[in-house]
């Protein structure tokens, strides 16, 4: 499911150092040098919707997110998984992320992505 994710990559040790203390629900890549912590399960269309809810958790999870800038890790990334609705023949929509949104991402260090799952099984 194109859910919202956090994605981390480092070095085993501070992989594990971070782990080691942290009251996120993540989950460990099998290698060890990164994981993924689930920031919102919202399986919408609404972009603000998913934004609003990812900046909540961000906020109420600061200390941790500080961590992870202190322990320096590479390229901590806001991942926000986007279904493929356009209708055919249409363009794709345009997709707006707000200044705010922009700031507390930096705060922390994070890049932000969008990853595009295809369409949607209607089944």
């Amino acid at each position: 499911m194109p859910y919202s994710y956090l994605r981390v990559q480092g070095s085993k040790v501070k992989v594990r150092r971070f782990l080691r203390h942290s009251k996120l629900l993540a989950h460990p890549y099998k290698s060890g040098d990164g994981f993924n912590v689930m920031l919102s399960s919202y399986d919408g269309k609404s972009l603000p919707t998913r934004i609003r809810l990812v900046a909540k958790f961000l906020r109420e999870n600061r200390a941790e997110m500080l961590q992870l800038k202190a322990l320096g890790f590479h390229a901590p990334l806001v991942d926000f998984g986007l279904w493929d609705d356009t209708p055919p023949g249409h363009m794709w929509p345009m997709y707006r992320v707000t200044t705010p949104f922009i700031q507390l991402l930096a705060e922390f260090g994070f890049e932000l992505e969008l990853s595009f799952y295809g369409r949607r099984d209607d089944d």
